[in-house]
């Protein structure tokens, strides 16, 4: 089980890096767009929110319930 829990947290420590390696370098001209109105502006803070609170629950040993 051990084994099985280090491989889970692995798994959710790549999807921080995930985003930031593969995904962020792809949508940067849609985020310029987005940034052009408050709604697109609203939906690019969410992003990032979301983003960071992940890496946070990876840091923290998961996500908090």
């Amino acid at each position: 089980m051990h084994a099985t829990l280090l491989g889970c947290r692995r798994s959710l420590a790549l999807r921080g890096e995930r985003y930031w390696n593969s995904v962020a370098p792809y949508i940067q001209s849609a985020i310029r767009y987005l940034n052009v109105t408050a709604n697109g502006r609203q939906w690019i803070a969410n992003l990032y929110s979301n983003v960071f609170r992940a890496e946070r629950d990876i840091a923290l040993g998961g996500p908090q319930k």
